[in-house]
């Protein structure tokens, strides 16, 4: 007599639901590693959602000015690492690039003015220009 496997159903864990598939959504899981990613029905999810922003300057960097230490993250931020690139050397100033994690440009930081897209932060000028 062969042996029948069968897979849980939606009744095995989920005992109540809103009305219209209220407790549903559609999401994109991503494989992380590059490896096959494998969901079983009533498989616990979470989602990453971003959380507070850090400065760090990249190695080589010249100039020796600061960014506002932990930047206010705006409800258009997108977890991930932000790059400012300095695309206008100036004396005591100069204006940076803003690009988002996908590389997409936001907008362009201008020293000493705050800059609010995705991220609310100031670029001061310090004593060695960029």
């Amino acid at each position: 007599m062969p042996v029948l496997t069968e897979s849980k159903r939606l009744g095995d864990w989920l005992k109540w639901e809103q009305e219209n598939q209220y407790s549903r959504d559609i999401v994109t899981v991503l494989a992380g590693s590059g490896a096959d990613r494998v969901l079983t029905s009533g498989m616990v999810l979470g989602r990453a959602t971003k959380g507070t922003a850090s400065a760090a300057a990249a190695a080589g960097n010249t100039g020796n000015g600061t960014i506002t230490a932990n930047p206010t993250v705006g409800q258009a931020a997108k977890a991930g690492v932000y790059q400012l690139v300095c695309i206008e050397p100036a004396t005591n100033g100069g204006k940076f690039s803003v690009e988002d994690p996908d590389g997409i440009l936001i907008g362009i930081a201008t020293v000493g003015v705050q800059f609010a897209a995705h991220l609310t932060f100031t670029i001061a000028d310090g004593g060695v220009d960029f």
